[in-house]
């Protein structure tokens, strides 16, 4: 039989050794997949090599588009595009987290250890130990969305996975740490009414999403995010969003590139912050009807 033909893309092994990297999370785990997977006998260094290459390009071409952003007139900042037609809805994100970049059973490098000062202006959040195993990754989201658009809340009342304890209890260790535990003696509710409170909320649907990470400080951040939205047509959308948990540094980046778009609290955090109140000083059975009439 003839070959059938196909307009799909066949990635390359230089391809490949950068998606099992990124997908796998680590040098030996790519290796191991490109084997049992590909069928590929690839040494550990030449993988990482390929893919440090390959991310050094993309870095690259991230401070590119940063300085041609820079030196853009600051109207064409505000509402150029330069995409033949701007999103209609889009949304920014950012929060930051923990990586560890050093093996403990091992000194840190001296570079690590005494870095070089940065240009950027550090934050309040930026100050963290440089002689650390660890270090704050600052990452940002870009998405346009698709979503209806309501002349009214169209959710008014708190949805019922909200008044769901585990799942309270479960988000609120996540965020806030220690709360008290679910006795049992709460109401659940059921599967169903959780898929129809989903189904009622229509939440907006992500069509592109763009992420942007660094280790650099969070004023550097928000200039990378500010140049990606630019690239992307953000600045001349219809409707534009912010959302952050409520930290101050994600609030002087909206002030410094994105005071246009409407800031919106992320409601995970905020929600979790009232159970976290309610329940101080109460045991759990007194607690509960506390959040349930605040939330």
């Amino acid at each position: 039989m003839p070959a059938c033909k196909t307009d799909a893309h066949t990635p390359d092994v230089g391809e490949m050794m950068v998606h099992a990297c990124v997908d796998d999370g680590s040098f030996p785990a790519a290796v191991n997949s490109l084997r049992e997977l590909a069928g590929l006998e690839i040494q550990r260094r030449q993988v990482e090599r390929w893919t440090q290459r390959i991310g050094q390009l993309r870095v690259a071409q991230r401070d590119q588009l940063v300085e041609q952003w820079s030196a853009l007139p600051l109207g064409e900042k505000l509402g150029g595009c330069p995409l033949p037609s701007a999103p209609a809805a889009v949304m920014v994100s950012l929060d930051g987290g923990r990586l560890q970049i050093h093996d403990r059973c091992t000194a840190p490098p001296a570079e690590e250890i005494s870095e070089a000062p940065t240009a950027e202006p550090l934050l309040a959040e930026d100050r963290e130990s440089r002689s650390s195993y660890w270090r704050e990754s600052k990452i940002g989201c870009l998405a346009t969305l698709q979503s209806q658009v309501h002349e009214v809340d169209p959710v008014p009342q708190i949805p019922r996975q909200f008044l769901d304890p585990p799942r309270i209890v479960k988000l609120s260790r996540e965020i806030c740490g220690n709360v008290p535990q679910d006795d049992g003696k709460s109401e659940v509710p059921t599967a169903s009414e959780r898929v129809q409170t989903d189904q009622a909320a229509q939440s907006p649907q992500v069509r592109v999403r763009t992420v942007v990470a660094t280790k650099r400080p969070y004023a550097a951040l928000g200039v990378m995010l500010a140049a990606v939205a630019w690239q992307r047509g953000f600045a001349a959308a219809v409707r534009k969003a912010f959302l952050g948990d409520g930290a101050e540094v994600n609030r002087t980046i909206w002030r410094s590139h994105f005071w246009d778009y409407t800031p919106i609290l992320d409601f995970i955090h905020a929600i979790s912050r009232v159970f976290q109140a309610a329940l101080a000083g109460r045991k759990f059975v007194e607690g509960w009807p506390v959040y349930c009439r605040w939330a």
